[in-house]
């Protein structure tokens, strides 16, 4: 028989309004037990740290807490302006909360591979006979692009993301002179890969995109048919945790989804937790994906220098 998922009872509302992107961001790091062990470990280090410990020391109480203190402190520890009232972007919050939390089970080093366009083949330079240096980068969110012509698999938007595509811009050889006259700019093939695969992943669906000054929401439904087997790159996760957005571009809400046992429960700031699938419907869609490594998953292992 599945485990009760214990309670976790956060205030939104009155002076703790606009809370409900910080409260379910709470409620996907208190679902990860390795995370609160090291969090503990952190105590006394800062009072952000010291008041998210006090926060997550609340879950199975039912008593009431409030997370209000937590987005001051996050203000005033990142200079931005967190504690306004005004509501904030969750991907934005998670982020500036790992930056001053332990945050090594979730980062990963990525890398954009490049090839030059010769003839539409991916090729080394013409000239020099050097493929382009891979472009590296630090993160802790991986950022999926979402379609906006039809609903997608999971599987298929990653598959995509991972994909090799062919760049228009000109890419100039950095090996060559670059005053050469021989050296002219290509279009390019670009290549996103995974160099190292953390314990935990966060990915974030881009469902808000800018046409002018308007903010539109892409509700496209995203399907997690496959949420026990979901191939990132090339290591394998499993899908244990959601916070998923309602509403519109110009106001929502936010809840979080987590999975205990074989069963899904739904945790919206100061109600119980209930059953209910982190399902995509034309009210409510997922917008970052909580996944864990699977224990049996080993990476398979790819050359660093360039693409086929």
């Amino acid at each position: 028989m599945d485990e009760v998922l214990a309670p976790l009872l956060l205030k939104n509302g009155g002076e703790n309004k606009n809370l409900c992107s910080l409260n379910s961001v709470i409620q996907l790091l208190r679902s990860i037990p390795d995370f609160c062990s090291r969090l503990l470990n952190w105590r006394g280090s800062s009072p952000l740290i010291d008041e998210l410990i006090n926060i997550i020391s609340k879950v199975g109480s039912n008593y009431d807490v409030s997370a209000l203190e937590l987005r001051r402190l996050l203000a005033a520890a990142t200079n931005n302006p967190l504690n306004s009232g005004a509501q904030q972007d969750t991907i934005e919050l998670f982020g500036y909360l790992l930056e001053h939390c332990p945050s090594e089970l979730f980062g990963f080093e990525s890398r954009f591979e490049r090839k030059f366009s010769i003839k539409n083949q991916p090729s080394a330079c013409p000239v020099c006979k050097k493929t382009p240096t891979p472009v590296a980068s630090l993160n802790k969110f991986l950022k999926i692009t979402l379609p906006a012509s039809k609903p997608f698999e999971l599987h298929d938007l990653l598959k995509q993301h991972f994909s090799k595509k062919l760049q228009s811009a000109l890419l100039h050889c950095v090996f060559c002179e670059e005053n050469d006259s021989a050296n002219p700019g290509y279009s390019f093939f670009e290549k996103f890969k995974i160099s190292t695969y953390p314990d935990y992943l966060l990915v974030q669906i881009l469902r808000m995109d800018f046409d002018g000054e308007k903010t539109i929401k892409n509700c496209q439904p995203v399907l997690l048919t496959n949420r026990n087997n979901i191939m990132i790159d090339s290591c394998r996760y499993e899908l244990i945790g959601t916070i998923s957005h309602i509403g519109s571009a110009e106001a929502g809400h936010n809840r979080a989804y987590i999975k205990k046992g074989t069963k899904w429960m739904c945790c919206e700031d100061s109600r119980v937790p209930f059953l209910k699938n982190p399902i995509d419907s034309n009210s409510e869609q997922n917008y970052c994906l909580l996944l864990k490594k699977r224990s049996n998953s080993a990476a398979i292992q790819q050359p660093h220098a360039g693409h086929s």
